[in-house]
């Protein structure tokens, strides 16, 4: 018939549009393309705030600006669109004729099919999850020294299988051990949420779930012949629950203030200063505190800055030295602290310098913090899932003094590129974050 001999053009993406796009009031989201001359339009059966919709990325906007319950709605809303775009990409692969065009009843059904097979294939298939993970690990590792032309070391072994196992301790005790829904999103989800109930370092959670996720997708489900793809995303471990937030301004004059701390704080309260004034690593001051700086520069607008070589990076960073940052380097390199430390040591063993300041350094950083910012709020990031906000006194590190110092100078007006030369970054990650993050 003419229907079934006419060619078929159709995009391989569609594009979502609003229903009435200048609307205040939420709107239904619809799939729109055009195929041999016609447009399509299909309801999702969702809706979205005009305002927090981007068409340049085709997803509804989760951001911190917005509230709780729309970041919410706004999650359903791309799991929506997401589903409808896999069940048109299906359908595409599988037109033939016009009269099978595309409408809301078949993408519907499309999806609910493709979701039944998934349970239905793991319902029926029984498995050794601790078989299979135990062979695709061995496979991983075969497929690293191929590309790298070189063996995994024994400790990253030791390593990564830690993790697995982790994995597959847990699936034993969710009773999981022998059944391949062990490899879904659902059971790779409440696995991110026992690793965060463990309150293990953002870090540490990402380096599991990262290898985990790529043993599921690529050896896995593949062998198993399942289309589904476990998806995870890095969480922002330079969130709040780091103890990398700026202080505020009326904050840091609270503690240039204060009189009345004993002589222990008060030695660790002009420490703090002093970080907040150079924006140094602590390990990068301690060293300015002992050896000074080289190379004394006056900038073009007569500020003068020392350099020193950064630990971290191996980069070079100026101090800005300024009458303020002089005098407080006097008064703390007087201080039973910094006479005490041992400065062959710090050079030798890199550990020394971490152990003085988890055990020494923030503990005093905190109290302080505790007895002068009580009250100050820290509100939970999208990483954060719990429902509480914490104390500033309770998270507050050495390295909020380096994260406020560049906040204070993006307030001032400097560049990134100033920054950078003055801190000591490779990159401006942190400045154009700092740019962003605004304070009060």
């Amino acid at each position: 018939s003419r229907t079934n001999m006419e060619q078929i053009f159709l995009p391989k993406r569609p594009t979502f549009k609003l229903r009435t796009p200048r609307s205040s009031k939420p709107t239904m989201v619809y799939l729109v393309f055009f195929a041999n001359g016609k447009q399509y339009k299909i309801s999702t059966g969702v809706k979205v705030l005009p305002s927090q919709w981007s068409d340049e990325h085709q997803v509804a906007i989760v951001s911190n600006l917005n509230s709780k319950l729309d970041n919410r709605n706004n999650e359903i809303v791309n799991r929506k669109i997401e589903e409808v775009e896999q069940s048109y990409r299906q359908f595409v692969d599988t037109v033939s004729t016009l009269d099978k065009m595309p409408t809301a009843i078949n993408i519907i059904n499309i999806g609910n099919k493709r979701n039944m097979e998934e349970k239905k294939s793991t319902k029926k298939k029984e498995v050794s999850t601790i078989k299979l993970l135990n062979d695709a690990f061995e496979e991983y590792k075969n497929n690293r020294r191929k590309i790298n032309g070189k063996e995994l070391s024994k400790s990253s072994t030791d390593e990564y299988q830690k993790k697995i196992s982790e994995y597959q301790k847990f699936l034993e005790d969710k009773g999981l051990a022998r059944s391949s829904e062990a490899f879904t999103q659902k059971t790779f989800d409440n696995f991110e949420k026992y690793l965060y109930d463990k309150h293990n370092k953002p870090l540490s959670r990402h380096g599991k779930l990262s290898l985990i996720r790529t043993i599921i997708n690529e050896y896995i489900n593949p062998q198993l012949g399942t289309n589904i793809t476990i998806k995870y995303e890095k969480p922002n471990t330079s969130d709040d629950k780091t103890g990398k937030f700026p202080l505020k301004w009326d904050e840091v004059q609270a503690i240039e203030n204060c009189t009345d701390l004993d002589n222990e704080l008060e030695q660790f309260r002009k420490l703090f200063l002093l970080q907040i004034k150079t924006g140094q690593r602590i390990s990068d001051l301690f060293n300015f505190i002992k050896y000074g700086g080289t190379d004394e520069k006056t900038l073009e607008n007569g500020v003068k800055v020392w350099r020193i070589k950064t630990q971290k990076t191996k980069t070079d960073a100026r101090i800005i030295i300024t009458d303020e940052v002089m005098k407080l380097l006097d008064e703390v390199k007087e201080t039973d602290f910094i006479k005490k430390i041992d400065w062959d040591k710090m050079e030798k063993d890199q550990s020394y310098c971490k152990n003085l300041t988890s055990n020494k350094y923030n503990p005093a950083i905190k109290e302080i913090c505790k007895l002068l910012l009580p009250d100050r709020l820290i509100p939970v990031t999208q990483y954060d899932k719990s429902e509480k906000s914490f104390h500033l006194y309770e998270r507050v590190s050495s390295h909020c003094a380096r994260y406020t110092f560049i906040v204070f100078k993006r307030k001032e007006g400097w560049t990134t590129d100033r920054l950078k030369y003055c801190v000591g970054h490779k990159t401006v990650t942190i400045q154009r974050k700092a740019r962003d993050i605004g304070m009060s």
